[in-house]
């Protein structure tokens, strides 16, 4: 079960979920600034965000890394998913072409079709971006990601190598 409760900034939700809170119960917004601060955008083309959680955290580092970076948000709960998406509004930084949810961590198929067209960034390296009230609730889920999106990025760095050396030929 999630349970929203307001905070102290304005406009801005937390919640609990099975006991644990999913953000700051009191500055979700700063402390999701205060993560994507953290982030190197000029280090990575490509970012891993594991769990969306409420989203504040995911929504901060979308808009921090424009069209710098492509980001990949891992949530594998559909109904914590459902239920975030319904009561707060992602539309603006979720509309962004180099913005993907994924929600199977075994799918490389599927996680190959989601970041086609993002090749070029996610191939530069990506940084994983662990949100600590996620870390918990996502470990092995999270780790059987970052497997599927090793190999994802394997393949695609191997068809672009391929590419490459063809053109010779």
């Amino acid at each position: 079960p999630l349970t929203f409760v307001p905070t102290d900034e304005e406009g801005a939700m937390s919640a609990e979920h099975e006991g644990r809170a999913l953000a700051s119960r009191r500055r979700p917004l700063t402390e999701a600034r205060r993560l994507a601060e953290k982030v190197d955008i000029e280090a990575h083309g490509g970012l891993l965000v594991l769990g969306m959680g409420l989203g504040h955290h995911a929504g901060a580092i979308a808009r921090r890394a424009g069209d710098a970076c492509a980001v990949v948000v891992f949530e594998p709960d559909l109904a914590l998913l459902k239920a975030v998406l319904e009561r707060v509004d992602h539309s603006a930084w979720l509309a962004s072409q180099f913005v993907v949810i994924v929600t199977d961590p075994d799918n490389v198929g599927a996680l190959t079709a989601d970041i086609a067209g993002l090749d070029a960034l996610l191939s530069v390296g990506i940084e994983l971006v662990e949100h600590a009230p996620n870390a918990v609730r996502l470990r092995d889920a999270s780790a059987r990601m970052i497997r599927t999106l090793t190999s994802a990025v394997g393949a695609m760095r191997m068809h672009v190598i391929t590419a490459m050396v063809q053109a010779d030929v």
